[in-house]
Formats: structure tokens, sequence, C-alpha cells
């Protein structure tokens, strides 16, 4: 779907743009405006700010997490 790919590019460059988290290891997948994250973060702070970054993405209605990294998963 071409609003999902667009979502997913302008999530990607909000976490890039996003300076407390590395994107480099983070994944993004979109599918009916919802945007799923996964990959591995340095510690809980940065997994928090990039949801809160795809949060401010326009058109995501939901953010989907999958785990992050075996230290991080609920």
């Amino acid at each position: 779907m071409p609003h999902d790919r667009a979502l997913q590019e302008a999530v990607l460059a909000e976490l890039v743009w996003e300076p407390s988290i590395n994107a480099a290891h983070i994944g993004v997948t979109a599918g009916a405006g919802v945007i799923t994250l996964s990959g591995h973060v340095e510690n809980f702070l940065q997994k928090r700010n990039a949801e809160k970054a795809t949060a401010r993405v326009r058109g995501s209605r939901r953010s989907s997490r999958s785990c992050w990294s075996s230290s991080h998963c609920p």
C-alpha cells in the first residue's frame, strides 16, 4: 500500500532525526496505519524515545511493539 510505504519512510526519518537513539538497529514495518518497531536498543530509555518518535509521525494510528532485545522483553 502506498500510504504504508510513506508512513514507514516517515517513521524511519523521524527515528534518524531523534538524537537520543541509534536508529541503525531499529526495524520499521507498516500495515494499515499500524507501525511495528523491532530490533535492538541499548536501554529502556532509547526504546521509549523510539516509541515517542513514532507517535509524532502524522498518520500512524498506533504503534505495535515487538521484543527489542532479550534484556528488555516484558
